[in-house]
C-alpha cells in the first residue's frame, strides 16, 4: 500500500486523514448506515491528528 511506504512527515499526514475516513465509511456502510456522522468524522480525524 502506498501510504505504508511513506516516511513520517507531511505527505503521510496528508494521506492519513482521507484513508482513515474511507475505512470509517466502509465500516458504517457494513452497519447499514448511509454515511459517517459529523461526530464520527471528528473522532476519526482526532485519532489521526492526535
Amino acid at each position: 500500500m502506498y501510504v505504508k511506504s511513506l516516511p513520517a512527515g507531511p505527505a503521510l499526514d496528508f494521506c492519513q486523514i482521507p484513508l482513515t475516513l474511507a475505512y470509517g465509511t466502509l465500516d458504517v456502510l457494513v452497519l447499514g448506515k448511509e454515511k459517517l456522522s459529523r461526530s464520527d468524522v471528528l473522532a476519526l480525524v482526532q485519532q489521526v491528528t492526535g
